[in-house]
């Protein structure tokens, strides 16, 4: 068995040029970020706000794939805070490729729409 690196958790907010705001939760490997770090995108920019290390791989243990992101929140800078959901599997993860992959949908009272990767409000890929 090779040897596993122990996993984090992550808190993170993400700023668009737009002035919309999300946020979220990851989990990856322990110090592949730091508190208070900002990661530049042509989009915006993340920022690191917490990490709880776990001490062990998260994947060997509970099958959670490293860099599998979830979205708590979304604020819309023109509608304000947005109810966010991986419609309709609203327990699903966002993304399983890390920050900059994130797809997912706000609710703006009439649809849900989409937004991050791919969608109108992407936050960028860091490759």
């Amino acid at each position: 068995m090779s040897d596993l690196i122990p996993d984090s958790y992550y808190d993170w907010t993400f700023v668009a040029h737009s002035g919309d705001r999300y946020a979220g939760f990851m989990y990856n490997d322990t110090g592949a970020y730091v508190p208070g770090q900002v990661l530049l995108t042509p989009h915006g920019h993340y920022e690191i706000n917490t990490e709880l290390a776990y001490g062990y791989d998260v994947g060997a243990v509970h099958g959670v794939n490293e860099g599998t992101v979830y979205i708590t929140s979304y604020g819309d800078a023109v509608q304000g805070q947005l109810q966010t959901g991986n419609y309709p599997y609203y327990s699903a993860p966002s993304s399983i490729s890390g920050l900059g992959q994130e797809y997912d949908y706000a609710w703006n009272g009439v649809a849900w729409d989409d937004f991050g990767y791919g969608g109108a409000y992407q936050a960028g890929y860091f490759g």
